[in-house]
């Protein structure tokens, strides 16, 4: 649904008739194995939802290329347990981990854009980019934009439509445990570094694999530019809390809730039994 900004005022929101939205799925931790059954049925449970979230927004008449047509962030580890290792593995992996999986219509022509998590730099992240075998994979670069323009309903002449934009990055480059190189990671915090600092998005949303906890770099410059929100994974649960003005959504329950060995998830009271995951 539409993502509280805090770069617009609500007060100027209200005066809209009708506030504009876009929406979106985001998910993370969703690529089991076929072969570990559990973590699969609670990718499939999971697919379901989301498929039926697409099913109850259909009928806002979305067409291809529409600005506001639904999407889904994929929020990294990818693929269980150990990412892919070339692009035959991953032409195998995407076809019994993805396509088997999301199969129903409702994922017709919906984009995945998709950044890398931790599991997923284990083997070789560049065979999951610009992935041949379907169109709705988007993962051009570890560091990529998606820029949405949403039309305002009753805009005026100066004003008439809202800019969204979601900065999908690597986290595991800018991580302070990270065992990249410094290269790397100074490259990739300037490229965070820049577009923070030169995005006029009504809407800024940054989104990664680890929460912004295990980044200190993040979790400075997230209020200082002023963002409406950061998304992750990697954390098997979910969860939103506001730290320093900024909305943090965690979102790592694309196959399961394990609130064991993630430290966010255990004030959660949910059955992990009973609960096999969410977006």
């Amino acid at each position: 649904g539409a993502v509280n900004s805090a770069r617009i005022s609500h007060g100027a929101l209200r005066e809209l008739d009708n506030s504009p939205s876009i929406h979106f799925a985001a998910l993370g931790d969703w690529g089991a194995h076929p072969t570990s059954l559990r973590r699969r049925n609670g990718q499939l449970a999971v697919a379901d939802g989301v498929a039926s979230w697409l099913d109850k927004i259909s009928d806002e008449n979305h067409e291809v290329g529409d600005e506001s047509a639904p999407f889904i962030l994929s929020l990294g580890d990818n693929f269980y347990p150990a990412g892919v290792n070339d692009l035959d593995d991953m032409t195998e992996r995407f076809a019994d981990t993805f396509e088997e999986v999301y199969s129903h219509d409702a994922f017709d022509n919906v984009p995945w854009y998709a950044i890398a998590g931790n599991r997923d730099h284990i083997g070789n992240v560049t065979a999951q980019m610009n992935f041949p075998g379907s169109s709705r994979w988007i993962f051009p670069d570890h560091f990529h934009r998606v820029v949405r323009e949403v039309r305002i309903p009753g805009g005026n002449v100066d004003r008439d439509t809202m800019k969204v934009e979601i900065l999908a990055i690597d986290s595991i480059q800018l991580a302070d445990s990270s065992d990249i190189s410094l290269e790397v990671t100074t490259r990739s915090t300037q490229w965070i570094q820049h577009h923070l600092q030169h995005s006029d998005a009504d809407y800024l949303i940054v989104a990664g694999h680890y929460p912004a906890r295990m980044t200190t770099i993040l979790d400075e410059l997230l209020p200082d530019h002023r963002v409406s929100a950061y998304v992750n994974g990697h954390d098997h649960c979910q969860k939103h809390e506001i730290k320093n003005g900024v909305d943090h959504f965690i979102s790592g329950a694309g196959m399961e809730v394990n609130s064991l060995n993630h430290e966010e998830c255990l004030h959660d009271t949910v059955d992990d039994n009973n609960y096999l995951g969410g977006f």
